[in-house]
């Protein structure tokens, strides 16, 4: 058994730097708060600017603000992503740890129309295209430019991506029936 100082010295991620994409949605602060937790400076970014002020300064209460930082930042626009790590690396931080962690979820969003969409032959192809965009090409261009830099780093790094456990199994589609909608 590893006593408490123990993990605490498996986990210290002091002078270690995070990126988190979608640091705004429903998992982003729980990601930020656990980094933080374990030492790490944190770089939250969003396409919300109000939504990581608030993130920001809630955090803020309880951890060093030095070491929170935020971008706005879409994951969908490669140029938006090299721009925000162009301006981290002039600014001095290097990210050493990639969360791609942004996502549509209109259930956490409170995005009208969900019941419509609910079912396949109702779900349009511009919400597919976008959270294909924002969920998978997001996370990949965010690997491709700041893993990159990672790779070319004397440190390395460590890229996680975050996706739903749907993306391994195949849910009972039994379970989202839905009274107001037709079989």
């Amino acid at each position: 058994m590893i006593g408490a100082s123990g993990l605490q010295t498996k986990f210290d991620l002091t002078g270690r730097t995070a990126l988190i994409t979608g640091a705004a949605g429903l998992l982003g602060p729980e990601h930020a708060w656990a980094l933080l937790e374990c030492g790490a400076m944190v770089v939250l970014t969003d396409i919300d600017a109000a939504a990581l002020d608030a993130i920001g300064d809630r955090l803020g209460r309880d951890i060093d603000t030095d070491r929170i930082q935020s971008r706005v930042m879409d994951v969908t626009d490669e140029d938006t992503v090299r721009r925000t790590a162009i301006d981290l690396a002039g600014a001095g931080i290097q990210p050493d740890i990639l969360v791609n962690n942004a996502a549509i979820d209109p259930k956490v969003s409170g995005q009208s129309g969900l019941i419509e969409a609910s079912r396949l032959e109702a779900f349009s192809l511009d919400q597919w295209n976008l959270e294909l965009a924002v969920g998978l090409t997001g996370a990949m261009v965010c690997s491709k430019i700041f893993g990159s830099a990672m790779a070319a780093s004397d440190r390395g790094g460590v890229i996680l991506n975050i996706a739903s456990d749907l993306s391994v199994f195949s849910p009972d589609q039994r379970l989202y029936r839905k009274p107001e909608t037709p079989d």
